[in-house]
């Protein structure tokens, strides 16, 4: 079927639907923000740049802990009100970080950030299911998660430079002032939603034999692969040769490459959502490996004084480009492979996803500042290495998360 030929989303739901991917993208920045800004952070706070992925780990904690019974708990209330009430409570994480006087308020302050993310994504997941009829399900909710992905690409990096320019407490507060504005917006644009008391009967059976246990299993050990190494992404590119003030334009560079990764799922999820996602793992497996071979190499030879300006830099940071790419599209894959299982509603969806990446990005980040401080930033990929290639053995193995062929279609569908 022609892309011409498929039934477009009523013109009335776009500005719901763009106002959600920019609050995924809000939220996914929010969520990152500390990692593109470990060093000047920790030097700020007096702390060393292992302990400030703490910022990282105890955010994805309370999310892995609340997603789920928050959900459960909030089922019949109505989706405004709660959309509203998380980008409410990101704006107070951000801004209350900003003025912290202390490490440890700045980890208070991230506790309350963990708390709206432990809701926000199953709110966002019903409501665009709200929006559209329910044969337009999937492509609105790709369209609405495109904006965790561009978070993660696109948002880190701008922060990150916005942050190194101004001072990070400045970054905090640019992301602080945009939930804020779009939680006014959203009083304004978004319609009202019902919440759906019948959505609590979904069973851990009919997720596993669905499919969606497989397909969170997947999500949370590439997760936690990808946060072993990404959650000290600033002190490797620090160590390899770039200097701190041209730290924000090679985020940017990623995030050029994470969007054209976007790009390309695009272009094939609907027709290939197996061969796509399988393809684009084996390209962030490849490129782990060589950045595991090749920072040590760096390093053992001087480190930033010799490889700047150097040809080991420049192959560094194309590997990591390569890398950044696939994470630009697995996040979106994930959540609409998980959707297409129909093994729950869509906001039980968002709850079960979001906390299975979240264990990831714990687990990867506690893992990562453990070995970060016994074996040093040299050894990251490796170990990140290993837990991708158990997330793709799931994905390899577990064809009811990851069909063959087009996607399966709901009876409403």
């Amino acid at each position: 079927m022609s892309v011409t030929s498929r039934p477009r989303i009523p013109r009335h739901a776009w500005p719901g639907l763009i106002l959600l991917t920019l609050a995924t993208f809000a939220a996914i920045t929010t969520e990152l923000l500390p990692i593109g800004l470990l060093t000047p952070m920790s030097s700020s706070f007096g702390v060393d740049e292992s302990t400030l992925g703490l910022m990282v780990s105890v955010y994805a904690l309370a999310v892995t802990v609340l997603a789920l019974p928050v959900t459960f708990a909030t089922t019949r209330m109505p989706r405004k009100r709660l959309l509203v009430g998380t980008l409410l409570a990101y704006a107070v994480s951000n801004l209350v970080i900003a003025v912290a006087p202390s490490f440890a308020l700045a980890v208070v302050g991230r506790g309350v950030g963990g708390l709206a993310h432990a809701l926000f994504f199953s709110v966002v997941t019903a409501y665009a299911s709200h929006l559209v009829p329910p044969h337009l399900v999937g492509r609105a909710l790709a369209t609405v998660y495109a904006g965790s992905s561009l978070g993660s690409i696109l948002g880190l990096p701008l922060a990150t430079s916005v942050g190194t320019t101004f001072g990070w407490p400045t970054a905090f507060v640019a992301v602080g002032t945009m939930t804020l504005l779009l939680g006014g917006l959203a009083v304004v644009l978004l319609p009202s939603a019902p919440g759906n008391p019948l959505h609590a009967r979904s069973s851990l059976r009919t997720w596993w034999r669905r499919g969606l246990v497989t397909v969170a299993g997947a999500n949370s050990a590439v997760y936690l692969g990808h946060f072993t190494l990404y959650t000290f992404v600033t002190p490797l590119v620090l160590a390899v040769g770039v200097q701190l003030d041209l730290l924000g334009p090679t985020l940017l560079l990623f995030g050029a490459a994470g969007i054209l990764g976007l790009w390309t799922a695009g272009l094939f999820v609907d027709r290939y959502p197996r061969r796509i996602v399988l393809t684009l793992t084996v390209v962030l497996m490849a490129s782990l490996a060589a950045l595991a071979v090749m920072v040590p190499v760096i390093l053992g030879a001087g480190g930033a004084g010799v490889s700047a300006g150097g040809a080991g830099l420049v192959a560094v940071l194309v590997i990591a480009s390569f890398w950044v790419l696939t994470l630009g599209a697995l996040p979106s894959l994930f959540m609409t492979s998980a959707i297409r299982t129909h093994g729950a509603p869509p906001d039980i969806v968002g709850a079960v996803i979001n906390m299975a990446s979240n264990i990831g990005i714990t687990l990867g980040a506690a893992l990562g500042g453990v070995v970060f401080a016994s074996a040093g930033i040299g050894a990251l990929p490796a170990v990140a290495l290993v837990f991708v290639a158990i997330g793709f053995a799931l994905m390899v193995l577990g064809r009811r998360g990851f069909p063959r062929g087009a996607p399966r279609l709901s009876p409403a569908e």
